[in-house]
């Protein structure tokens, strides 16, 4: 039960968001692998909200019943513990006040996949997008706070029917396919992933971005993205059958198994993510894509369609647009790898064709021929801009050697803030939406990178001689 305290409101502070990052640091020092995911929720995460100087936190952990476990580790950095109950049976509360009793910190710790979590996550994106609400919310929180100054119960009673009003709006919006979130997936870190999910970001200021990682690049949280362990969704019967039937089939210079069986995993882990998150559309790309422009304008263009694809139409990429595309996707997978026929059939060609690899394109191109789902090819999008798969391919492009890269890529034209590419035959230019930057160096991504975020190239070039500078002097 929320008892009688001190309180005020105030205009959004940006210092906010370090302090929800800074404890969150506190928090994951404590907890350790007990530890699952934080949201920034509540007033203080919607950017222009009027709000009490309270940063709120919804945090997952993975066993509920043991968080008193650690109440003596959390009250010697100065937190109250309230436990369930104060809030909800369901809700382990925790907290920080000042020495007046002015409280400035909440968290709200829940088992892994409580579904409040989901609710608290669409409550601020809808108040971050929506700004009459938003205002409309203010308005109530200034007039409430003038005439109960001092009687915070009375504030917040005088909330509560205009805050589930404006949940179930929230819902509804959410439901109609807003804010389509962007996921990556990647094991390991990889120096040009602060480019790629930086990039998406600033592109996409009002989308989720999220990668599905795993310690070692959890520090892109840095970036505003999402971080979610991919191990923590590699489970259910699906993944048991996966584990059961899997076969490492590849030719004899290709070695690589377990990137080889990554790419099957990593489909498994999206399906599970997204059913766990209640995601019905996403878009997502290969981690060394850069998007340059916002994704939300060709949400409608692609919507008839199931999913998107690219690779010379070999894999699923962009846009899906529902999950059962992702379910059988992954069905056709474990049952490709029970068919002894089909598999002899792969062993042969790797033997032909020595650096090749039985990979999940191949099992996306059976799942399109017998599943026959409605797939777009991005390649074929030319009307005046182009979702370009990969720099090194000329797809009827432009083409200049790159010292850099010691090949071949596509010319690259630099205009207005937008980055181009030109047909061969025609001479007509197509306004790049994203980029597929595999096999060239961190140079090519820093000079698009810094360009689309309006630096320009020269900005770029000096950027890149300083990291190789550090990166040779080890500075």
């Amino acid at each position: 039960m929320q008892t009688e305290r001190l309180y005020k409101i105030q205009e959004y502070d940006p210092k906010w968001k370090d302090v929800y990052l800074n404890t969150v640091e506190e928090i994951q020092s404590i907890f350790g692998d007990f530890f699952v995911h934080a949201e920034h929720v509540g007033s203080t995460s919607v950017p222009g909200m009027f709000g009490k100087p309270q940063v709120d936190l919804a945090i997952e952990v993975r066993d509920f019943d043991s968080i008193g476990d650690y109440d003596e580790a959390f009250k010697k950095k100065g937190y109250t513990i309230h436990g369930t109950g104060y809030v909800t049976p369901d809700d382990y509360y925790i907290s920080k006040e000042g020495a007046d009793g002015t409280r400035f910190l909440s968290v709200h710790i829940f088992q892994e996949g409580n579904p409040k979590i989901q609710d608290y996550r669409v409550f601020r994106e809808f108040l971050t997008k929506n700004e009459k609400d938003r205002n409309q919310y203010i308005k109530l929180k200034k007039d409430l706070q003038s005439v109960h100054p001092d009687n915070y119960n009375e504030y917040v009673q005088g909330k509560q029917d205009f805050i589930e009003n404006l949940k179930i709006k929230a819902k509804h919006w959410y439901s109609r396919g807003n804010n389509i979130p962007i996921i990556f997936i990647h094991y390991s870190d990889s120096e040009y992933l602060r480019y790629s999910l930086s990039l998406a970001k600033k592109t996409n200021p009002d989308k989720r971005v999220i990668l599905l990682g795993d310690e070692s690049n959890k520090h892109y949280e840095k970036y505003g993205i999402e971080h979610y362990m991919f191990e923590d969704y590699f489970k259910g019967p699906e993944v048991e059958t996966f584990e059961r039937v899997y076969q490492f089939i590849a030719g004899e210079s290709k070695r690589k198994s377990h990137w080889t069986n990554f790419v099957f995993k990593r489909w498994f882990c999206m399906y599970n993510f997204i059913k766990d998150q209640g995601i019905e559309r996403f878009w997502t790309f290969d981690t060394d894509t850069l998007i340059l422009k916002d994704l939300s304008s060709f949400e409608e263009t692609f919507a008839d369609y199931d999913c998107t694809s690219q690779c010379n139409n070999w894999c699923v990429n962009g846009l899906i647009n529902n999950q059962k595309v992702v379910k059988g996707y992954i069905d056709t997978i474990n049952e490709l790898f029970q068919r002894p026929e089909y598999l002899d059939k792969q062993r042969e060609e790797m033997k032909e064709n020595p650096d090749w690899a039985f990979t999940e394109m191949r099992a996306f191109v059976e799942y399109v021929k017998e599943e026959n789902p409605n797939v777009f090819y991005l390649k074929t999008h030319r009307s005046g801009t182009y979702f370009d798969e990969c720099i090194c391919q000329e797809d009827g492009m432009e083409m200049k050697y790159s010292k850099r890269a010691k090949r071949d890529i596509k010319k690259l034209y630099f205009e207005k803030g937008s980055i181009y590419e030109k047909e061969q035959k025609t001479g007509k230019p197509l306004q790049l939406q994203t980029i597929n930057m595999s096999w060239v160096p961190l140079f090519h991504f820093e000079q698009i990178h810094y360009y689309t975020l309006g630096k320009g190239r020269l900005y770029a070039f000096f950027a890149s001689l300083i990291r190789s500078l550090k990166n040779r002097f080890h500075v």
